[in-house]
């Protein structure tokens, strides 16, 4: 028909509706030299809530070594990654998702470098927010 839209059904992870309690963003650095997990984003201890990434951005800006990066929760499973950022410094990798990355119930967001011991200095931004589980 002229005119009418045709709206299509929302079936997978979209249509699931989250009860979001608050929005965050945080800016951290990994910069520590190794390959030791360090924590963006503390653990909601409301029981139920998770963290749901919407957005990431990593850079470098010195020119020390190859990076490779991951987002992983308190107990080292890997949620996003790795991202490799070259040796020439003045690199970033921005993403936004399309649906929000879910993060285990009660459980924080860390960084990770997999290749250290270079004096790495790397800028993490996250974007995000705290739900509770799924309605329904």
């Amino acid at each position: 028909m002229a005119g009418s839209e045709v709206e299509k059904a929302l079936t997978g992870p979209e249509s699931v509706p989250i009860e979001r309690i608050a929005p965050w963003c945080v800016n951290n650095d990994e910069d520590d030299a190794n390959t030791a997990k360090v924590e963006c984003k503390a653990a909601e201890t409301r029981a139920g809530a998770a963290h749901y990434l919407t957005h990431v951005t990593f850079s470098n800006n010195v020119v020390l070594a190859d990076q490779s990066l991951v987002l992983l929760d308190d107990d080292d499973n890997i949620f996003f990654g790795p991202i490799d950022l070259m040796v020439e410094g003045d690199n970033t990798y921005s993403k936004d998702f399309k649906y929000p990355l879910k993060f285990p119930d009660n459980k924080g967001i860390f960084v990770q470098e997999l290749v250290g011991g270079k004096a790495s200095a790397v800028t993490v931004y996250l974007e995000g927010f705290t739900g509770d589980n799924p309605l329904g």
